[in-house]
């Protein structure tokens, strides 16, 4: 229930591109797999991902936890 609440948390700091990559992540899809998906890259996708990663590691230091 934390991990699918955390995901949720993370979900509402991300634009629809990155949400769309952050499930086919959690699908367990390639970047190349997603970018096929999406219409674009796969150096695209690691764009993005790079979003997700900031937006993640922002939402973990507003919520004092240490990043992994």
């Amino acid at each position: 229930i934390e991990a699918k609440m955390l995901v949720e948390d993370l979900e509402r700091r991300l634009n629809a591109k990155q949400k769309e990559i952050l499930h086919g992540l959690l699908d367990g899809h390639t970047w190349r797999q997603i970018g096929d998906d999406l219409g674009c890259t796969s150096a695209n996708v690691a764009y993005h991902v790079r979003g997700i990663r900031q937006a993640y590691s922002e939402m973990l230091a507003m919520q004092g936890k240490p990043l992994d």
